[in-house]
């Protein structure tokens, strides 16, 4: 996805969230290694069948803002994942990345 992308500003929020991943049914990984910082806004991640490992990204280290909820749907995730491709991703983010 952005595997460069390292700050997230969250200048403009939909529902207080800067980064949403939102049904993706083949999503099977986040693909933002380098990510270290989200300035204002929250995560949500819901309804991605196949996305393994979000629960275990420790996301409350990377916000530094006041808006800063953190929504994980981990009922539906899975710890293995076989393909990789996106149906549907929604990804609101104002960005500082080094690409």
């Amino acid at each position: 996805m952005f595997p460069n992308l390292r700050v997230i500003g969250g200048q403009e929020l939909i529902m207080n969230y800067a980064l949403v991943i939102y049904q993706n049914t083949h999503l099977v990984e986040v693909g933002l290694p380098k990510l270290t910082t989200i300035i204002n806004g929250g995560v949500r991640i819901m309804d991605n069948t196949q996305l393994c490992y979000s629960r275990y990204i420790d996301w409350g280290t990377m916000l530094i803002g006041p808006a800063n909820d953190i929504l994980i749907d981990q009922s539906k995730s899975t710890d293995s994942g076989l393909s990789f491709s996106f149906s549907y991703l929604l990804l609101l983010y104002t960005l500082v990345a080094s690409m």
